[in-house]
């Protein structure tokens, strides 16, 4: 039954609390040091009694002691340290687990912009220009699979686990609140314009998964045949056994990229069983090294060959897409560009084994490549049933 617990108010001096030393939560003291200095500090920091530990407020605490307030208001809670440690965990989650109302937050941030300025309330103008954006993408229902290029022949829905043999639905695999399904071409065109670095959905022959993460749509994994219909060639495959991970578009998400990328690729692998490999490259000119592939166990092939740009209408295209479009290529400015690391992901056991000798270590961050340190491919890493670690 629900009750309340001794507690009482007072001004304290700000040196009698304490953080609490087992606080897991990591919060924005900046943001909230700026919201003291406009607004003042108000409300109370809760603590326990008994030892002085905060149990709510600890990074509100530590703005005060950076804006030199000498006292701050306290609600004192008697209670055990079991119950203690169960109110700052509570507290923090519950915030976790709120939510907002765009329209009304939108709506606030806006007029407040307008009168005078956002400082004080936790946001930036950048903020809400985002938030903007964000509230004018289109509520995209799951697409199906008829609307979708066919890489390989498609498999029923089911999906049997290589390890156990259990059969799942991909549909439904992975955490509650993210949701993993065909996407039409127009969730994956407005995903590829708005949330990718091109700003384009690719041409020729795509699959297109979308991701949905407490029923709102967060962008798409799309697979294809690539620039270089050869793409596989040159691993002892068809052009039907294996295509290329083209696009991953997503915009602010909860789970991890290379999570909802691993599930795009079961899902994939389940509709297309005949798929025995997937190529996807990072483009360095981008300060790209490949961190979502790394993360996702993928097997690190090396760095691809230089190619030749060209700039037309506009822009530098590639040599080829200017000479697939039959133009005449005398006085255009050219120019040579990094070739680009390429990732391997082995979709059988037989596949695994046969790039097994081609694996290279992972290329390093910049902030990697000063400090010395030289990741490595995980062991085993490259079946996409394994556990991310």
């Amino acid at each position: 039954m629900a009750k309340t617990i001794n507690s009482h108010y007072e001004m304290v001096g700000i040196n009698q609390l304490r953080p609490h030393p087992q606080n897991p939560r990591k919060g924005d003291v900046g943001a909230i040091y700026e919201s003291i200095e406009a607004n003042g500090f108000y409300g109370a920091i809760v603590a326990q009694k008994s030892t002085g530990h905060i149990l709510a407020g600890n990074h509100r605490w530590k703005a005060a002691h950076e804006a030199n307030l000498a006292s701050i208001p306290v609600i004192w809670v008697e209670c055990d340290d079991d119950r203690a440690l169960r109110i700052l965990l509570a507290d923090n989650r519950a915030n976790d687990k709120a939510g907002y109302d765009d329209s009304v937050l939108a709506d606030i941030l806006a007029k407040l912009s307008n009168e005078s300025d956002l400082i004080g309330t936790g946001y930036t103008a950048a903020d809400l220009d985002d938030l903007i954006a964000q509230m004018a993408v289109p509520d995209f229902a799951p697409g199906t699979e008829d609307e979708q290029g066919k890489l390989d022949e498609l498999a029923p829905k089911m999906c049997q686990c290589p390890q156990c043999g259990h059969e799942f639905d991909l549909r439904k695999h992975g955490k509650a609140d993210l949701r993993i399904d065909w996407a039409t071409h127009a969730a994956a065109k407005f995903a590829c314009e708005n949330w990718h670095y091109s700003r384009c959905l690719p041409a020729g022959k795509l699959v297109k998964v979308g991701a949905w993460e407490a029923g709102k749509f967060i962008g798409v994994i799309v697979f294809g045949r690539g620039a270089n219909c050869n793409i596989v060639k040159g691993y002892g495959l068809t052009q039907d056994q294996g295509c290329e991970l083209v696009r991953v578009a997503l915009t602010e998400h909860k789970a991890t990229v290379s999570k909802i990328v691993s599930l795009a690729i079961r899902f994939l692998k389940s509709k297309n069983p005949g798929l025995q490999l997937i190529v996807s490259y990072a483009d360095p000119e981008q300060g790209h090294h490949g961190g979502i592939y790394q993360a996702g166990n993928w097997t690190y092939r090396g760095v691809s060959s230089s190619a030749t740009k060209v700039w037309y209408n506009g822009k530098w295209s590639h040599k080829k897409t200017v000479d697939d479009a039959g133009v005449d290529q005398t006085g255009l400015k050219r120019k040579k560009v990094l070739g680009k690391h390429t990732y391997l992901m082995p979709l059988d056991a037989e596949m695994r084994e046969r790039i097994l000798p081609l694996s290279k270590p992972y290329p390093k961050r910049v902030k990697q490549a000063m400090t010395g340190h030289q990741p490595e491919q995980r062991q085993g890493g490259t079946d996409p049933h394994a556990p991310e670690v």
